[in-house]
């Protein structure tokens, strides 16, 4: 789901930079498009939250050696400094589109969290890490819609220029 939402966004974004579109105009456009990422945003949360759910009350621990652990681990927090660090850094270029690309990279980062606490948990045997990261995965999940919703909002008051 999230690299069919980074396809359509990336598509959209290079035929509206590739148009000779003046700013308001090329910012309006991307001002629709950012409503319809936000909802994609907010399916994103709840199809995370569902899964977290069912992993939840049907998950079951699985047994993984330390080089995997460690290799999960490092491209999860990775993921996540890189995807913050990048939604800064986008912020410059004043581009609704770009920003909510960046935000993409942060929910990536953000599942990627969620699996690495389940590796972790399971490879030290926790009785728990289904059910834990169920729920951590929920409240990510909740999290990202809520996201969603307030980019849906931020979108309908976007400054013009």
């Amino acid at each position: 789901m999230l690299l069919t939402a980074r396809i359509y966004f990336l598509y959209r974004y290079t035929k509206i930079r590739k148009s000779n579109l003046d700013f308001s105009e090329r910012l309006a456009i991307e001002k629709h498009y950012l409503r319809e990422g936000g909802l994609l945003y907010s399916l994103l949360g709840f199809l995370l939250a569902s899964l977290s759910g069912y992993m939840y009350v049907y998950g079951y621990d699985e047994n993984y050696n330390q080089s995997v652990v460690l290799l999960i681990a490092l491209m999860g927090f990775t993921k996540i400094i890189s995807s913050v660090v990048g939604w800064v850094k986008a912020r410059s270029f004043h581009s609704p589109i770009i920003l909510f690309l960046k935000s993409l990279n942060i929910a990536d980062g953000l599942v990627a969290i969620v699996m690495t606490q389940y590796v972790l948990l399971s490879y030290e045997h926790s009785a728990s890490a289904s059910s834990a990261t169920g729920l951590f995965g929920m409240g990510i999940g909740l999290f990202l819609m809520i996201g969603g919703i307030a980019i849906v909002v931020r979108a309908h008051f976007y400054k013009q220029v």
